[in-house]
């Protein structure tokens, strides 16, 4: 009898065991979901304003007066452009790899 009881008690350890282990991955899981679900909605947002931005910037070009040196302007925009594709990338490279750690270049 008293053998039995062990038994079943310890197949209740077990179980409660599994249960608990089941709910934390769940946790785990739902959390991991919610992080890839923000950094694709910030891709998103991100690759939308800068494209904004840039075509702003270049637009200011083609409304420029003739006689202006734009030289130094476009130079500028240029680098902003590489900074953002570096960035676009950078973010890329978050969501195939979402454990790794990602930094954003600053302009």
């Amino acid at each position: 009898m008293l053998a039995r009881q062990t038994e079943n008690a310890h197949i209740a350890s077990k179980n409660s065991r599994l249960t608990f282990d089941k709910e934390i991955a769940a946790c785990f899981d739902a959390q991991y979901q919610d992080d890839i679900s923000a950094i694709n909605a910030f891709q998103r947002t991100y690759e939308s304003e800068m494209d904004s931005v840039v075509a702003t910037l270049e637009g200011n070009v083609s409304a420029a007066m003739p006689e202006l040196d734009l030289s130094e302007y476009e130079v500028k925009v240029q680098l902003l452009v590489d900074a953002i594709t570096i960035n676009k990338q950078r973010i890329a490279a978050k969501i195939k790899e979402p454990t790794s750690i990602a930094s954003l270049r600053r302009y």
